[in-house]
């Protein structure tokens, strides 16, 4: 688990690096730049998570140790605000995830207790059609009864 974590981080850092992050002008740009990308997704796939993970622990950790020294208070305060945003936009993907989710599921009741009611609407329409018939059988079984009845009397 060490080794894949230690590999994702190497990974992070090359394509940091090959992005020319080299002072604290280009961190923040770049920064800024990324949660912009997060926040403008409709949609983040699991890959696309783990990689953007990746990617800001590089800017939240790494390069912010790096170049924190350097930045003023206004330029610490525009990298809560960016960590900030961040998270905010990975919390909104994981809320429409859970609403479509709980669609899902809403939808999946709605079928299942439609499917209930029709059950039970046929089992009653079966059970109307048994006591028509039963009554049949039994005005005919009185009817025949009271025919022998009549014999007998006769």
């Amino acid at each position: 688990m060490k080794n894949i974590l230690f590999l994702l981080g190497m990974v992070g850092i090359l394509s940091l690096s090959s992005c020319g992050i080299t002072n604290k002008d280009d961190y923040m740009k770049s920064f800024d730049s990324f949660v912009t990308e997060v926040e403008k997704k409709k949609e983040i796939t699991e890959r696309e998570y783990k990689r953007m993970s990746a990617q800001y622990e590089e800017y939240a950790r790494n390069y912010y140790d790096k170049y924190k020294s350097q930045l003023s208070a206004q330029e610490l305060s525009n990298v809560a605000k960016m960590k900030v945003r961040y998270v905010k936009a990975l919390a909104q993907h994981h809320i429409n995830d859970a609403g479509d989710a709980i669609d899902n599921i809403t939808d999946d009741a709605e079928k299942a207790a439609n499917d209930a009611k029709n059950t039970v609407n046929e089992a009653g329409k079966d059970a109307k059609k048994a006591a028509k018939k039963a009554g049949k059988e039994i005005k005919k079984a009185a009817k025949k009864a009271g025919d022998k009845a009549e014999e007998v009397f006769d």
